[in-house]
């Protein structure tokens, strides 16, 4: 037996592009460029073939940091910048990913409205300090207000995929689901039938994505395998 691993790749900006409909995002994923190194590219305002690993590393920074609501005090920490550079960051990257901001906006007046995020299939967090005097829980509830529907709908995602492969795997001897990890399955899977599992796996996890969403986005699956979890991503 080996250990086998299948994980979403980027899902949670694949989400991001879909949710928003940003164009840039959108046409980035549909043409299989690096998110981060475009965003780096629109950030410090070059051609993505110059972009340096150290500027896709700050841009991976950026994308997921103003996802869930790091604000210019924090980026200018997490890059090491001034705060003046990081407000010039954040005010460039809305700029150019303005669906994202009004996408950030929405989200937060949403929830201010109904008191409840909600995931892309409806299910719904409740929250009850959204419109609270007290700025700390306030503020939590608008991070949580834009986190949920992303992470949410991820998770939403998984669940379907685990109930679809535990169907395709119920009298499969030689493979065995033993755990899920946030965005990622755990399987045992018996040596002689592992790209055979691989190849299943992928394709419901794929799958997932309702039809009516395909035509925007589609969800990407990393497989690997090895002795154990660890050797798995190697």
């Amino acid at each position: 037996m080996v250990i086998l691993s299948a994980d979403y790749s980027q899902i949670e900006l694949r989400l991001l592009a879909l949710m928003s409909e940003d164009p840039f995002l959108l046409q980035g994923f549909a043409q299989g460029i690096d998110i981060h190194r475009q965003t780096a590219a629109y950030v410090y305002d070059k051609p993505v073939d110059s972009v340096t690993p150290e500027e896709r590393r700050q841009a991976k920074v950026i994308n997921f940091g103003l996802l869930y609501g790091m604000g210019p005090q924090k980026l200018a920490r997490e890059l090491g910048i001034t705060q003046t550079a990081a407000k010039d960051i954040i005010r460039h990257y809305f700029e150019q990913f303005d669906s994202v901001q009004q996408f950030i906006q929405n989200c937060h007046n949403l929830a201010r409205q109904r008191r409840y995020a909600e995931t892309l299939f409806g299910r719904r967090l409740y929250l009850p300090y959204i419109n609270s005097s007290n700025n700390r829980l306030k503020s939590e509830s608008e991070r949580v207000a834009l986190n949920m529907p992303i992470q949410g709908t991820a998770a939403d995602l998984i669940k379907f995929a685990m109930i679809d492969i535990h169907d395709k795997i119920r009298d499969d001897a030689d493979i065995h689901l033993v755990l899920q990890v946030h965005d990622e399955l755990v399987f045992e899977v018996r040596t002689t039938s592992v790209e055979r599992a691989a190849k299943l796996i992928t394709e419901a996890m794929a799958a997932a994505l309702p039809e009516q969403y395909r035509p925007l986005i589609t969800l990407e699956v990393e497989t690997g395998w090895g002795k154990s979890w660890f050797e798995a991503h190697s």
